[in-house]
């Protein structure tokens, strides 16, 4: 994470340091903000939006799927693609998104993370959607990183992303 750092999440949510936290997130937040104006011209509107008006902050991460034959119905050897799929659920838990990620370049996860956050639950678990970014790498691809409360983290380079949303029913 470049912006949304979890040393800076730590900071915010320390007792007795929060404004001079609140000041560092403010600052890292505008300096987003404004790298992802860059950013925006690449994404379809639907991209747009969501990155520009929807959050997924308290969510969570209902599953992550990595493999060559998610796209396809029929084992082909021959037509591999290595697809990422994540799917969450936001705080209110009205809706499922889908991301799915096309023309891969990097795939990580970090698990459980460098740094503790926030753990939550007796077994080990993501925990909560904190943070993501959406930023163009040092190689000049589309980038999406999303920090979670266990301090784990999802790293995906792309070429084409897609969101779908469903409604969920309880």
């Amino acid at each position: 994470m470049k912006y949304f750092t979890p040393e800076l999440w730590l900071g915010v949510n320390r007792p007795g340091e929060w404004q001079s936290g609140y000041k560092s997130w403010q600052e890292s937040l505008d300096a987003y903000k404004a790298q992802l104006k860059d950013v925006l011209p690449k994404l379809s509107k639907r991209l747009q939006q969501f990155f520009t008006t929807e959050s997924l902050h308290d969510g969570t991460l209902a599953s992550l799927e990595v493999g060559d034959l998610l796209l396809r119905t029929k084992v082909s050897r021959k037509h591999r693609q290595a697809v990422v799929r994540i799917r969450a659920v936001p705080f209110d838990e009205k809706q499922l998104y889908e991301f799915e990620y096309r023309g891969i370049h990097t795939a990580e996860v970090n698990f459980p993370g460098a740094i503790s956050l926030f753990p939550s639950g007796p077994k080990p678990n993501f925990g909560d959607w904190g943070y993501d970014e959406l930023i163009i790498n040092e190689n000049g691809q589309l980038q999406h990183e999303i920090l979670f409360a266990s301090g784990a983290t999802v790293r995906i380079a792309f070429d084409q992303l897609q969101i779908k949303t469903s409604a969920l029913t309880t």
